[in-house]
């Protein structure tokens, strides 16, 4: 009798389908579509920084998840106070993609400017893992201004990653 039910496999055909389709139109996973969109515009943006993508590719990305993440924030938490985990982790993302952005601007009017840290102590104290012992091969330890579009770039890939986890479904 291996392998056979007491009902037919007639039956348990009929009843996987049917709950199924209960599942299916009573809101069981059911994919907001503005949280999926959010989610994959940021998982672009991402893969983007990950393979290398020029200033105006990335500013272009950037936009769309942009747009992408406020129009699913503006229409499920309007007052913006992000209590609940995945909307947090998108506003995060988002706001750590966009100051990379801004740095990778500044770095291209400033030329990637060295700042040693005889000049920025408090930038190289609140951020030593970017300081470098020595600009050039005698220069003073400091930062470069693209260090800091990296480190953006880590702290939102850690925030897409904690969307991931907190999608709703």
């Amino acid at each position: 009798m291996r392998g056979k039910s007491i009902y037919g496999n007639g039956t348990i055909i009929k009843i996987v389908l049917l709950a199924s389709v209960f599942a299916t139109f009573s809101g069981c996973h059911r994919e907001d579509p503005l949280a999926k969109a959010a989610l994959v515009s940021l998982q672009k943006l991402q893969s983007k920084t990950e393979v290398g993508v020029t200033h105006e590719d990335y500013t272009a990305a950037l936009g769309d998840a942009n747009f992408a993440v406020n129009q699913y924030l503006d229409a499920k938490n309007p007052s913006r106070d992000y209590s609940d985990r995945f909307s947090s982790a998108l506003h995060y993302s988002i706001y750590y993609y966009s100051a990379a952005g801004d740095e990778w601007q500044s770095a291209i009017d400033h030329d990637n400017a060295f700042l040693p840290c005889s000049d920025a102590a408090v930038t190289c104290s609140n951020y030593p893992d970017l300081v470098h012992p020595k600009y050039g091969k005698s220069g003073p330890p400091g930062i470069v201004s693209m260090d800091f579009v990296s480190y953006y770039w880590k702290i939102a890939d850690d925030y897409v990653q904690k969307a991931v986890a907190a999608e709703p479904k």
